[in-house]
């Protein structure tokens, strides 16, 4: 069973990982969601670009409520 679209941005809004970060789910439709972050500058390396872990966070975050928000709870167990 999927998770209503209420039920999905109060766990998001309660993630402490999201809530650290400072990520904000601002689109969420069925089997769709987008993730947004206010760029800080402990975000990047040493280069001056977005740490690759970053954006696997944000990457999680969105795939977690765009799949739980289709027909069942779904979990990633690989991220390549």
């Amino acid at each position: 069973m999927a998770l209503s679209p209420d039920e999905l941005r109060q766990w998001f809004d309660s993630s402490p990982y999201a809530l650290y970060l400072g990520m904000r789910l601002t689109e969420l439709k069925p089997g769709h969601a987008r993730v947004s972050l206010e760029l800080r500058p402990e975000f990047l390396n040493w280069d001056g670009r977005v740490q690759g872990g970053v954006l696997a966070s944000m990457i999680d975050q969105a795939f977690g409520n765009a799949l739980n928000s289709l027909d069942r709870i779904y979990v990633a167990v690989q991220l390549s």
